[in-house]
């Protein structure tokens, strides 16, 4: 997804869009989702608001995508106006987990399946992938979500008991109080995301000619579907994935300033820390929203180099000004002390060669 965001951006820089321009479409494109729009403003262009944007941009002709977003906003937002206090305090116990999930994601998010091989090798990747996908990503945010429809209602929460509640447990509580149907069940074979989740693990399918067989449920049920219609199911999980992901990315955003001021000893004592790629793709990300192209990034000996195309600055000088503040962001996961720069404008011309050391 990095890639095309950088694309993305990319593009619109090429096509004669400055800064602002492009600051201006990802607000109106984002504005809706957001109740702090002031947030949204100063966050534009960091890599998570640009990832909401990439999707939204994805999902721009997919109405069940952009209702079944606001849905889960509406939920995160409805939690906070009954209980802002108990509502953040969930959010912030699940920082540290949410932290390492979001390191593990990124190895599966590498190993997106395609449909390029025979019907096995396609049916064990994608049940692969969103067993994967609904165990580490999907599961905590309905956990999440469960908490917080309790909060809504009421109830008398105790977060701690429901993250131990088997999966199937919690979706099927979740329906039952007429929440997210269209999200956390596939159709036209309506078959909830737990279940999905068993029959990836547990191996639970088949293949009779060009039948997939799945099975699932203590009671052994089974339905059988040709590959279109696995796809279209695939389909249908994966976009459930990412409107929860992006529903609570943009719901933290909103509440920043809020999550940041509690009190919390177990997230200031965290010791999480995102893995050295995933800072760079990052990087890569917010320096392509400034007009940056990073071609090359690795160490070599004492150095860490880096080939770079300026796609906006005509001036030289303005150019290297606005690069250097850019590469601040990369002192924090690179071990060399030198960032060796070869940089380039947007036509392959060498601008200059030059260094920036690490300030001790």
């Amino acid at each position: 997804m990095a890639d095309k965001i950088i694309e993305t951006l990319g593009a619109s820089y090429s096509n004669g869009n400055s800064t602002d321009d492009i600051k201006e479409e990802i607000f109106t494109s984002l504005k809706q989702y957001f109740e702090n729009k002031s947030v949204l403003t100063e966050y534009i262009f960091s890599s998570e608001i640009l990832s909401v944007y990439e999707y939204v941009l994805k999902y721009i002709n997919d109405n069940e995508f952009s209702s079944g977003l606001h849905e889960v906003l509406d939920c995160y937002n409805a939690a906070l106006k009954k209980d802002s206090e108990k509502t953040l305090d969930i959010i912030i116990a699940g920082h540290e987990t949410f932290s390492e999930k979001e390191n593990m994601m990124w190895t599966v998010r590498k190993e997106t399946p395609s449909n390029d091989g025979d019907l096995y090798d396609n049916t064990m990747s994608y049940f692969n992938y969103i067993g994967k996908t609904l165990e580490i990503s999907v599961k905590g945010i309905l956990y999440e979500l469960y908490a917080l429809i309790g909060i809504t209602q009421e109830k008398n929460i105790e977060y701690d008991k429901i993250r131990k509640f088997d999966f199937g447990v919690v979706l099927n509580n979740i329906l039952v109080k007429d929440y997210f149907k269209r999200i956390v069940k596939t159709r036209p074979i309506e078959i909830k995301l737990s279940d999905w989740r068993n029959i990836a693990f547990h191996n639970s399918y088949s293949i009779k000619g060009n039948e997939i067989i799945c099975t699932y449920g203590k009671n052994n049920d089974s339905f059988r579907m040709e590959s279109d219609i696995f796809l279209m199911h695939i389909h249908q999980i994966i976009r459930a994935g990412n409107i929860l992901n992006i529903a609570r990315c943009i719901f933290v955003f909103d509440n920043m300033g809020e999550i940041r001021s509690k009190k919390n000893d177990k997230v200031a004592k965290s010791d999480i820390l995102f893995r050295d790629d995933m800072l760079l793709n990052r990087l890569k990300i917010f320096m392509s929203s400034q007009g940056f192209l990073v071609s090359k990034a690795e160490a070599n000996g004492a150095e860490y180099q880096m080939l770079i195309y300026d796609l906006v600055n005509e001036s030289k000088e303005l150019g290297k000004k606005n690069l250097k503040l850019c590469l601040n962001e990369a002192w924090s996961f690179i071990e060399e002390n030198t960032i060796s720069i070869s940089y380039y404008d947007k036509r392959s011309k060498t601008l200059e060669i030059f260094k920036i050391n690490r300030e001790m």
